[in-house]
C-alpha cells in the first residue's frame, strides 16, 4: 500500500519529476510542517527514513535499490505517524505565570559571562518540575534547574530569550517565555544579579 503511494508520488525508476524549485526551497507542506517549529527529537530518525528514502528513490535507477528506498520511506512514514500519535500534546502553561528577566535589563550593556536571572513576579523560577532554557539569537545556550545562569556571549548586540520548560525538556502551550536585547562589550568579571522585584503591597 505504502509502496504504491510512494510510487505515485515519486514516479517509477527512470522517471524523475522535475523539482518545483532549484534554490533549496521546501517543496512539500508535509516536510515544512515536520521540520518547522520544535519537533520532538523522536521524529528526527523517522523523518530521516521517510525523506531519505523518498529522495534517494528519485535518483536510483536499479529496480532493487528503488524498492529498498520505497521500503525505507514506507517504514519512515509509518513510524512518523506512530510518533505523532503516541507523543502526548504539549502540557498546558501554568495558570497566571508571567516570565520576566531581572538581569540583565532590556537594552543593557554588559560583559561576558552574562549572568541571567529570570523571575515570575517576586519569585525566582523555574520551580518544581521545571527547567529554565536560555537562548541567544535563537540558539539554546543553557538549560538549568534554577532561576540563574551564567552564559558566555560574544561581543555585539544579541537577542536574549528565557523560556520555562518542563523537566522533560518540553515547552508549554502556550509558551512561557520573554525576550530582550542586550549588548556585550567584551569580557569581564561575574556580576551578582539582583533579586526578583518584590510584589507591590496592596493598600488598605
Amino acid at each position: 500500500m505504502f509502496s504504491r503511494l510512494l510510487v505515485t508520488l515519486l514516479g517509477r525508476p527512470g522517471h524523475r519529476p522535475r523539482p518545483a524549485s532549484v534554490d533549496g526551497a521546501i517543496l512539500s507542506p508535509v516536510i515544512a510542517h515536520i521540520l518547522g517549529g520544535s519537533s520532538p527529537w523522536q521524529l528526527w530518525p523517522t523523518c530521516t527514513l521517510l525523506f531519505g528514502g523518498a529522495v534517494a528513490a528519485m535518483f536510483v535507477r536499479r529496480p532493487m535499490l528503488y524498492r529498498a528506498c520505497l521500503v525505507s520511506a514506507g517504514v519512515g512514514l509509518v513510524t512518523t505517524i506512530a510518533v505523532y500519535v503516541l507523543i502526548p500534546a504539549a502540557p498546558a502553561a501554568p495558570s497566571g505565570l508571567s516570565l520576566s528577566i531581572a538581569a540583565p535589563l532590556d537594552g543593557a550593556r554588559v560583559t561576558s559571562p552574562v549572568v541571567v536571572r529570570a523571575c515570575a513576579g517576586a519569585d525566582a523560577v523555574p520551580g518544581t518540575g521545571r527547567l529554565l532554557s536560555v537562548s541567544v539569537d535563537g540558539r539554546q545556550v543553557a538549560e538549568v534547574p534554577t532561576g540563574t545562569a551564567a552564559i558566555n556571549v560574544s561581543t555585539g548586540k544579541h537577542t536574549l530569550r528565557v523560556e520555562l520548560v518542563t523537566s522533560a525538556h518540553r515547552a508549554y502551550a502556550p509558551p512561557v517565555l520573554t525576550d530582550e536585547t542586550i549588548t556585550v562589550s567584551g569580557v569581564g568579571p561575574l556580576s551578582q544579579p539582583p533579586d526578583c522585584p518584590a510584589a507591590p503591597v496592596a493598600k488598605p
